[in-house]
Parts: C-alpha cells; sequence; structure tokens
C-alpha cells in the first residue's frame, strides 16, 4: 500500500511537471526580444538554450548614428569647463582629427577609477558630441582629448620648447646668446603666450633638436 502510494504521488508530481514544461514551451514560443531603436547588436552575454537571472543583461545594441564620446577628467580640469566647451579628438593610429565638439554633459557626481600606475583618483565624467558629418569610428575605440579651456585673441604665441624656467621665472633666449625675463600666460601642448617682456623685431632662438 505504501508503495503504491509514493508511486500514486510521484506520478502526479510528473504530469505536473509535464504541464508546466509545456507551458513554458508555449511561452518561449510566443517571447520575442525588441529594441526601442534600429542598431547593431555588439555583444551577447547570454547563449541559446542558456540559464539567466532576473536582470541580466543578455544583448548589447549601439546605434552607430548616435555616437558620443565619454571621458573622466581630473576633477581641477573639470572645475574649469562649462556645457557648450569645444573640444578636438584625435585618433593618432589612424592620423585622424575630429575638430568642434562640445561638451554636453558634466556629472554632478565625481567617480573613482584607477590609473595606470594602480593609483585611485578622483574624476568628474563628461559626454561630448560628436559632430555632423564626422568621419567614420569604429564602437568603444579610444581617443585623445584636447578641451579649450581658455580662449584668447591677437597673443604673441612661442613655441612651449623656447621657454624654460630659471630663478622661479620664465626666460627665452635671444639668437645673441643673451637670456632675457618674460611673463608668460596661458600654456597648453605646443605654445606659450608671451605677456609682456618681448617686443617687436626681438628674436628667439630655439633648442636644437
Amino acid at each position: 500500500n505504501s508503495l503504491a502510494l509514493l508511486q500514486s504521488q510521484y506520478q502526479g508530481q510528473k504530469q505536473q511537471l509535464v504541464s508546466q514544461l509545456e507551458q513554458l514551451n508555449r511561452s518561449q514560443d510566443q517571447v520575442i526580444i525588441t529594441a526601442p531603436f534600429n542598431g547593431v547588436v555588439t555583444e551577447l552575454t547570454a547563449q541559446s538554450n542558456s540559464m539567466t537571472a532576473p536582470g541580466q543583461t543578455i544583448i548589447e545594441m549601439q546605434d552607430p548614428d548616435q555616437l558620443y564620446l565619454t571621458a573622466n577628467l581630473l576633477i581641477e580640469d573639470g572645475l574649469i569647463i562649462a556645457q557648450g566647451t569645444k573640444a578636438t579628438a584625435l585618433l593618432p593610429e589612424a592620423n585622424l582629427i575630429i575638430p568642434e565638439l562640445t561638451i554636453t554633459q558634466i556629472s554632478p557626481k565625481v567617480v573613482s577609477t584607477i590609473s595606470s600606475l594602480g593609483v585611485e583618483q578622483k574624476r568628474m565624467p563628461i559626454e561630448l558630441s560628436l559632430p555632423a558629418g564626422h568621419p567614420p569610428l569604429p564602437l568603444g575605440c579610444e581617443l585623445d582629448l584636447e578641451i579649450i579651456a581658455a580662449y584668447k585673441d591677437k597673443t604673441l604665441l612661442l613655441p612651449k620648447t623656447a621657454v624654460f624656467q630659471l630663478d622661479g621665472g620664465y626666460y627665452v633666449t635671444l639668437t645673441d646668446g643673451t637670456q632675457h625675463p618674460v611673463t608668460i600666460g596661458i600654456i597648453n601642448n605646443n605654445q606659450a603666450e608671451i605677456l609682456s617682456g618681448l617686443s617687436a623685431g626681438q628674436q628667439v632662438r630655439l633648442p636644437s633638436v
């Protein structure tokens, strides 16, 4: 009697599982995954017939027509820019320059990142829009970014290598070999602004390469 009772219970459980399986198969046939935009599937994190957890990302899609750039700036750099600030992107591997980028968003919250030297840094995330008609870029590529934080018109500029520091001041070397003090303003990667110290006709010696 006990064996017959157990057999009856297992048979009932079997029928219940078969019914659930059939219901799941019917539901599966009705499931269609759709995206809210047209794009390209760039990553699959789940394979056919694999189990997924609730909330798990299974497909990553990108819209190639809606590309934008993101960057994490040091806080001291992020504080001197604003939305609408212009920038230039460079892809050295392809000798590609994309001007007229615009900062469209500056995050109000800083994030912690790890530098290439393994040092934790606090950085400010920003987003930049690409100009219309920009060259094609692969999704996920890394570019060098130059942000125009300050702008001046009608300034005297010298190659940055022509200016050097001495005794707490800035100097240039004239063509006669004398060291001449100057006052500098904005310095970027290539040039230095001369506010005072040089007059028309004076010639500056550049260091030999």
